[in-house]
């Protein structure tokens, strides 16, 4: 019978399997059996009565070809079927992510939401266009176009309710407002009419939450485009709007439309607007009320004064009344503001001539803001040197300024109360440089007025003239300021009372290229070097003839909209605009802009009144417009294009040259009270130029006038604190406290000699901070850090430098502190009070940039609104917070050149970062941001010299702590006393020599190696030993925790933590061998009897084994592998993915899975072809689904930190307020392959790398879809890679490596690769069938591809000209 079955089924087989695939097909429906039919010539019913044989009976297998023909075809048509359906099915649980809105009572998209939907609209409609175009589509095919109508109108929708939600939160507080609506009574209709659609739609979506049941709602699609038109009509009336504004108050030009809305919005609240007035007026802060400093928000409260942003405060003639916000507009309020401060400036001037001589000196510094001081003094200096040369005395004058000199500076020196003391200071500048300028004129033997000596000088008169608006009567008094062939009214703009410019040769030159220029109607062009004083000079120059100069900071993003409004500002306004570095703008840019200053420039030659600008008429009055950029060519900028010859030729160029340190020096030192300035002065120009031409080695050292100018500024904080103390003792301190911080050891040592020598001094003046200190000392403790003075003192220099800059640049190698160091003295600093520091409590926030791009870091323009970046965020952040908190912004990451230029005015005295819409975030003084790097390869000149720098060393703070934390608080707790001092010893024996070792062999080039490679066998020992007590009362049954068992695991931690990471076998042998040599010694010198006894079997390499813990002794990794559990490897795992043990790939999947287990970030390291891939998914394999999820990535020069972030975002899940992970109950393995990748142009490190590193760091990373920005901690997630020797333009970042446990992978040697190879060749995974025929051939066919292999490696290497040659294990496995 069995005989006869299988005939018959060998028959149908061979016969009639054509007709059974035909006719047994699942997907033949009624139509295609119809058609089957019309084919056979009659009628076919399939049910059970039609059977194979009725079918040979009736003849029906010589149809099969037709048949087969319509099978196919009901096979494709079925399967467009399923994909309808299966794209159906993934819509039906797709919900709308809504989330309340403020408290508007409305809902708006959450953040992501509407992406999800769009991805997966995108997705269908590609399948849904290749199934529209199948040859098999008719029987679906009204189905289909059903389905892709409903796609495009799903695309439409979700495109139009994004666009309307970002127009509708943008313009909702604004019409929230009553002013608003009044003032602008059409476009307020309409957004009610919007508002009303808006939360209707928006209800209707909160009730249904299905995303097909609101998406198919016919009539929405409509309503959101009438929506959408609507609001672009308020938009652009909202625009006209604030144009109107502009053009009746032209200040406003100079502020963005988000401030203008904020000003608008917030009309009757005082305290609101006036944060915006620094934008307005260069020198005023806030306005003092006639309620206290602190306005209220009645429009009662009168504003009786001005304050500026040193506290100094100026009274007005009459009061600004706070009614006029909301009577007269916003504008009308402003210019009652600028009324009042020009009256004010004006009265104070011409009130300070007069008491000049009936006041003593301190009694006219008090009474008088500088400004008026200054100009007063100026006034009478140029009446005195007129009168001088009249009558000849011009060396009696000399004596007689000399004489003032020397009365002023004692005054200095005494208990001159805070207020007046920078009034004083400035005073001293401008008396010195008017000196300068009698001795010039004695010298050059000066008797005319006419004299050109006297005639390029800086001359202050009071003259007559047409009465303004600002002074009554018909005839007006007022100051003009004259300086070669250019004379300039006094337009008593206040400036505050911060430090004037010290003069020079070059910045005088600067003076009379400008005010020529500008009186002829032509441009400024500044270049000079970075420190040079570009803006300075040009906000000098304007502050000289009280001119109003708004400075534009040229940012990425910086268009011709932005330009073009500048302009209407500057040219309506009659403000002198300057544009720092104008060469980072784009060349479209620039050439618009040369056709706007050229038409500003002919109106002002034609003396116009009013002239034509992008289609509007503007009033004109007399403006400048300047620019100041980096030297031609100067490379050091990033090689930044020079402006276009249309543009220069409507500018006067002028260069700076080096500024006079000693002239400089001298005038600050004799400003701050110091006696012997002119000794010291010349001490500290020698020390620089010394230091610049014998230690100018290292990028990070700076010797020009940033530096010299931070010293100053240090001096004159300790002269304050310390007035007893000697003037040279005072100067060097300061010198060491600035400049010590950022050498490097052998540096270090050679500036002491050289400060001894200049100062003849030991240099060891140092500052102590006592409390501080201790408190560092003690948080550095609490971590397990002891005895480690270096990072103390290093962090003690990081605190002195925040007292110095703005900017903090830490610098040196992983494991040098620097992170460490800057969270110590931040929690330190938390509560000031306790250490006695005389600061504001610190809020520390962290970001690394180059896990981001420049547009996320900044912000960018979605349509017409303006969202801003995560760093544009922190800084509004934190200018909301109480004036108490002091922010520091670490910036960890390599500076790279695509976001640190744009941070330049944030680094300098300004404080302030320019934002592509034009807007600028004004932070106050208590910010710092802290750079952190590993080297100063990207950074500009610009960077280095505004930042104060503290370098750390590694080599410095050595190795030993590690160990030391690790015992103190990382050591399992089962270990005692007496355990933890006999592994402390053992270490202390064998990691010098084996690293000594090892230091030029490893498999990677690492900055730091020793550190690397004492965490790294820290890593391993921390996995080795029992974690908790309860682990060791378990265990004790088996003699765990014996000496035996611990010291084959410190054994174990040194093999697989350090020698693994050998470069090579050779190296490896030779490791194995001073190993067994250092046990017996280590034994010998007492530390603890037994080590020896734990040495690894003398067959073999150490390396060849593991302790087994159960049966304390050491057996082979195959042992172990043969009994462990397996993955889930079956008949599925393809040939290619084919996996057999061996002695090398054991221990990386043992040590990797107890990584796992821990979760420690992990790293497979090695050359291409070991096998670090298949590492990789064997460790997945062995992982728990139930307990971890995986996500993967393959990295490449294309991907993106955003891909890694939005993926691994999308695998987890919110587990509380601010973190986020898995799903509770599991972990999660972000697996990385291929960790080694060429750094992207303009960046230092590939940015996934940042991002991973940032993760590794700090737990998380910053959501870049919220608006808000928050941090989004991420938990139970642990990372395992897989890290390529690097080659060429690849890169490995050594701080991204310093977090993981590495563990070295290399080749298989020729004898065990052979093995390899012939154990696959003999797998059933080829064919039972030909087993036996292969296992007789398998070894001597291994043995040639690996002698082919062996010899190709050896004579095919890469070259330039043959890049691509090269023969790794990959091609082996191909041909196997």
């Amino acid at each position: 019978v069995a005989s006869q079955l299988s005939a018959q089924l060998d028959v149908m087989v061979t016969s009639h399997l054509g007709l059974v695939h035909a006719l047994c097909n699942p997907s033949l429906r009624p139509r295609h059996w119809e058609q089957i039919s019309r084919i056979v010539g009659f009628a076919i019913e399939p049910d059970s009565a039609w059977t194979l044989s009725r079918a040979v009976e009736l003849d029906v297998g010589k149809h099969v070809p037709n048949l087969q023909v319509i099978s196919e075809a009901a096979t494709k048509e079925h399967a467009i079927e399923s994909v309808l359906d299966t794209m159906e099915e993934e819509w039906a649980p797709v919900k709308l992510e809504l989330t309340p809105w403020r408290q508007t009572g409305t809902y708006v998209f959450a953040s992501g939401g509407l992406a999800v939907m769009k991805d997966l609209v995108d997705d269908h409609f590609a399948k849904t266009r290749v199934m529209r175009n199948s040859p098999h589509v008719s029987p679906w095919a009204q189905r289909v176009a059903d389905w892709e109508r409903w796609l495009v109108s799903t695309a439409q929708i979700l495109a139009r309710w994004m666009r309307l939600q970002t127009a509708w939160t943008y313009l909702s507080p604004v019409f929230a407002s009553k002013d608003m609506l009044r003032q602008m009574p059409t476009e307020g209709q309409l957004f009610r009419t919007v508002d009303d659609m808006w939360r209707r739609m928006m209800q209707t979506a909160s009730e249904q939450q299905s995303a097909l049941q609101v998406t198919r709602d016919p009539s929405l699609l409509d309503r959101l485009s009438d929506c959408c038109r609507k609001l672009e009509q308020v938009q652009k009336g909202l625009a006209d709007y604030l144009e109107t504004k502009r053009l009746a108050f032209p200040r406003f030009n100079f502020v963005s439309d988000g401030e203008m809305l904020e000003i608008l919005v917030d009309m009757r609240d005082q305290v609101k607007v006036q944060i915006h007035l620094p934008r307005c007026f260069a020198g005023v802060h806030r306005l003092k009320q006639s309620k206290g400093d602190i306005a209220s928000a009645s429009s009662e409260v009168k504003s009786i004064g001005m304050i500026s942003e040193h506290g100094e405060v100026v009274a007005f003639d009459s009061t600004v009344d706070g009614s006029d916000l909301f009577e007269g507009g916003a504008e009308e309020w402003f210019k009652e503001v600028e009324h009042a401060m020009v009256v004010a400036v004006r009265r104070a001037f011409f009130e300070a001539l007069p008491q000049h001589e009936s006041l003593n000196r301190v009694e006219w510094i008090a009474a008088f803001p500088l400004q008026a001081v200054i100009g007063a003094g100026a006034v009478l200096w140029t009446l005195d040197v007129i009168r001088a040369i009249a009558s000849g005395t011009l060396g009696q004058l000399l004596k007689e300024q000399e004489q003032k000199l020397l009365v002023l500076a004692p005054l200095v020196r005494s208990e001159v109360p805070p207020a007046p003391r920078p009034t004083l200071e400035a005073l001293i500048l401008r008396r010195l440089h008017q000196r300068d300028v009698v001795g010039q004129l004695v010298d050059a033997g000066v008797h005319s007025e006419d004299d050109f000596d006297w005639f390029k000088q800086l001359r202050f008169t009071v003259e007559e003239h047409e009465a303004t608006d600002f002074s009554g009567g018909d005839v007006a008094r007022d100051v003009f300021v004259s300086i070669a062939f250019s004379r300039f009214q006094m337009e008593y703009e206040y400036y505050g009372n911060a430090p004037p410019l010290v003069l020079t040769s070059s910045t005088q030159r600067a003076y009379h290229v400008l005010s020529s220029a500008s009186q002829l109607n032509h441009g400024g062009l500044v270049s000079g070097a970075v420190g040079s004083g570009k803006t300075a000079v040009v906000r000098d120059l304007a502050q000289t003839i009280a001119k109003m100069c708004m400075v534009v900071d040229c940012v990425e993003g910086f268009d011709t909209t932005m330009l073009l409004r500048f302009f209407k500002g500057a040219a309506s306004g009659g403000i002198w605009c300057c544009f720092n570095d104008l060469d980072r703008v784009g060349g479209e840019v620039l050439s618009i802009m040369a056709q706007h200053v050229l038409a500003i420039q002919q109106a002002l030659v034609r003396q116009m009144a009013h002239f034509e600008m992008d289609g509007a008429t503007l009033r004109i009055k007399h403006c400048f417009i300047t620019a100041c950029i980096q030297p031609s060519g100067g490379g050091s900028q990033g090689g930044r294009p020079g402006l276009p010859d249309s543009l220069k030729a409507l500018f006067r160029p002028v260069a700076l040259n080096a500024p006079d340190l000693q002239v400089i020096a001298y005038a600050k030192l004799l400003s701050f009270g110091f006696e012997h300035a002119e000794v010291l002065s010349r001490k500290l120009a020698c020390l620089f130029k010394v230091c610049a031409d014998t230690i100018l080695e290292q990028r990070i050292y700076h010797c020009g006038l940033h530096s010299v100018l931070a010293v100053l500024a240090a001096t004159r904080r300790l002269r304050q604190t310390m007035p007893g103390e000697d003037e040279e003792s005072v100067v060097l301190r300061a010198v060491l406290d600035r400049e010590v911080p950022k050498l490097l050891p052998p540096d270090e040592r050679k500036f002491h000699e050289l400060v001894g020598h200049v100062f003849h001094d030991e240099g060891k003046h140092r500052a102590k901070h006592g409390g501080v200190r201790n408190g560092i000392k003690e948080h550095l403790q609490s971590s397990g850090l002891r005895k480690v003075e270096y990072l103390e003192n290093k962090t003690l220099q990081v605190f002195e430098m925040t007292s110095f800059h703005c900017g903090l640049l830490t610098v040196g190698g992983p494991f040098g502190g620097k992170t460490t160091s800057i969270s110590a003295l931040a929690a330190v600093l938390a509560n000031p009070s306790e250490c006695g520091a005389e600061c504001s409590a610190v809020k520390l926030v962290t970001l690394n940039p180059n896990a981001l791009t420049a547009v996320e870091l900044f912000g960018s323009f979605s349509g017409s609104a303006w969202t801003d970046g995560i760093l544009t965020s922190l800084l509004r952040a934190f200018t909301q917070e109480p004036s108490p908190t002091s922010l520091w912004l670490h910036l960890d990451g390599e500076v790279a050149a695509n976001w640190a230029e744009a941070l330049c005015p944030l680094l300098d005295d300004r404080r302030r970062l320019a934002v592509g819409n034009g807007d600028v975030v004004a932070v106050p003084g208590e910010l710092h941001v802290l750079l952190e790097a590993q080297d100063a390869a990207g950074m500009s000149p610009g960077i280095l010299a505004r930042c104060g720098v503290v370098h750390f060393s590694p080599e410095e703070l050595g190795y030993m702590h590690l160990v030391e934390a690790w015992f103190e608080s990382k050591c399992p707790k089962s270990l005692g006393k007496e355990e933890r001092e006999d592994l402390m010893g053992i270490l202390d024996c064998l990691l010098k020599p084996l690293m000594r070792l090892m230091s030029k062999r490893l498999l990677l080039e690492l900055h730091s190696r020793e550190h690397y490679l004492v965490q790294n066998v820290l890593a391993v020992l921390t996995v080795l030993l029992p974690a908790s007590k309860d682990q060791e009362k378990d265990r004790r049954g088996n003699a765990v925790l014996n000496h035996n068992n611990l010291h084959a695991a410190l054994i174990s931690a040194c093999v697989w933590g350090l020698g693994s990471l050998a470069a090579d076998h050779a190296t490896r042998k030779e490791f194995d061998q001073e190993l067994r040599h250092l046990l017996p010694e280590c034994t010998s010198h007492g530390v603890a009897g037994t080590v020896a006894e734990s040495a690894p079997p003398e067959e073999g390499l150490c390396f060849d084994y593991i302790w087994d813990e159960k049966n304390s002794e050491w057996c082979s990794w195959l042992v172990l592998a043969a009994v462990a559990d397996k993955p889930p490897h079956s008949a599925e795992v393809s040939r290619s993915h084919f996996y057999v043990q061996t002695l090398e790939s054991a221990p990386c999947i043992h040590f990797a899975l107890m990584s796992c287990a821990v979760l420690k970030p992990f790293a497979f390291c090695g050359p291409c072809g070991v096998g670090k891939t298949t590492y990789l998914r064997e460790v997945r394999l062995h992982l728990d689904p139930a307990r971890c999820r995986s996500i993967n990535f393959s990295l490449s020069p294309l991907t993106t930190s955003l891909d890694i972030q939005d993926a691994i975002d999308e695998l987890g899940e919110r587990r509380q307020r601010d973190r986020y992970g898995p799903p509770d109950g599991l972990t999660c393995a972000i697996v990385i392959d291929d960790m080694h990748l060429p750094a992207v142009s303009g960046q230092a490190l590939p940015q996934p790398l940042d991002l991973l590193r940032q993760f590794c760091s700090y737990g998380g990373w910053y959501d870049r879809a919220d608006p808000s920005h928050p941090f989004k901690h991420m938990v139970d997630s642990f990372l395992l890679a897989a890290v390529g020797a690097p080659k060429g333009d690849e890169h490995v970042s050594t701080r991204m490596l310093r977090h993981m446990h590495l563990l070295g992978a290399l080749p298989l040697e020729s004898d065990r690769l052979t093995n390899l190879f012939s154990d696959i060749l003999c797998t059933p995974m080829i064919g039972e069938h030909c087993v036996e025929a292969v296992e007789a051939l398998a070894p001597k066919l291994a043995a040639a591809i690996v002698e082919v292999h062996d010899k190709l490696s050896v004579s095919l290497r890469p070259t330039p000209s043959t890049p691509h040659y090269g023969c790794s294990l990959h091609e082996a496995f191909r041909i196997l």
